[in-house]
């Protein structure tokens, strides 16, 4: 039997891209001297053959991994334990995930340049981010002098708050546009317009990669060009943070911001807390 498929290659359907296919010399040109038969990936398709290597995801056993752990941390005759603790109480933390793959396609996130989501906004105000803490557009490294955030609910809009405030305090004149679909409150004394509708679409309106956003307002189809827009969604509790609360028989918390509250909140069960900026469904 011939098995077509490369052995230590298995397939996984969420790999961003094909591996790279390194080029080889014609059969009617190896039949004529002792030339390499394969060549070797170019500068940039090496670069981006390197990216896609995330993490191996299924142990081979080629223990490279134990070779370049400098802490020597991983080992390899460990075996799965169950360790019984006596405690006086529990304390959950769950924290939350910010997921921008759940962004409307309409919105045009991953799709144009100048469209980011509140995960990538919260990197670029970070000294530490990609532009020093500069506030740029990713498509030409200009300073915009419009941005629009679009909150897609409740959570998502208390944190577009935040991350306005701090734009707002790094530009403070930046004209900043605030988009919700509903009534969710004000934004807290930072000056800047607000639309209060559904956003329909998002389109690049030419060379510059400015945007225009559509919107439905009062049963009104506007449209308004703009330089950058924040898509902002709502954070998510982690898979297994969720399964914990099924094991516990305790009720799912409601994700906030760490920036919120800090304090223990009662999970129902005695001696079992939430913790982490959090709050009770």
């Amino acid at each position: 039997m011939i098995e077509e498929r490369k052995r230590y290659i298995p397939e996984f359907k969420d790999i961003p891209s094909a591996r790279a296919k390194i080029a080889e010399l014609p059969v009617e040109k190896r039949i004529k001297d002792f030339s390499e038969v394969e060549f070797v990936l170019e500068k940039d398709a090496a670069e981006r053959e390197a990216k896609r290597c995330l993490s191996c995801r299924r142990c081979l056993g080629c223990k490279l991994c134990l070779a370049a752990c400098e802490p020597k941390a991983i080992d390899f005759s460990q075996q799965e334990e169950a360790i019984e603790l006596t405690v006086d109480a529990i304390v959950i933390a769950p924290g939350v995930e910010k997921v921008p793959a759940k962004t409307r396609q309409e919105l045009g996130y991953r799709k144009f340049l100048n469209v980011v989501s509140g995960v990538d906004f919260e990197a670029i105000l970070r000294e530490d981010g990609p532009y020093g803490g500069l506030i740029l557009r990713p498509s030409d490294g200009e300073i915009p002098q419009t941005i629009a955030f679009i909150a897609e609910g409740r959570d998502a809009f208390m944190y577009t708050v935040k991350e306005m405030s701090a734009a707002q305090k790094k530009f403070p004149v930046m004209k900043l546009i605030l988009f919700s679909r509903d009534d969710l409150g004000t934004s807290e004394g930072i000056p800047c317009e607000q639309r209060k509708g559904d956003v329909i679409e998002i389109k690049e309106t030419g060379e510059n990669n400015n945007l225009l956003i559509q919107w439905e307002e009062d049963g009104k189809t506007k449209e308004e060009e703009l330089e950058m827009v924040v898509v902002q969604t709502p954070l998510t509790l982690a898979p297994e943070v969720v399964k914990l609360m099924d094991q516990l028989d305790i009720p799912k918390p409601r994700p906030f911001f760490e920036y919120l509250d800090s304090a223990l909140v009662e999970t129902g069960k005695e001696k079992i807390f939430f913790s982490g900026g959090i709050g009770k469904t």
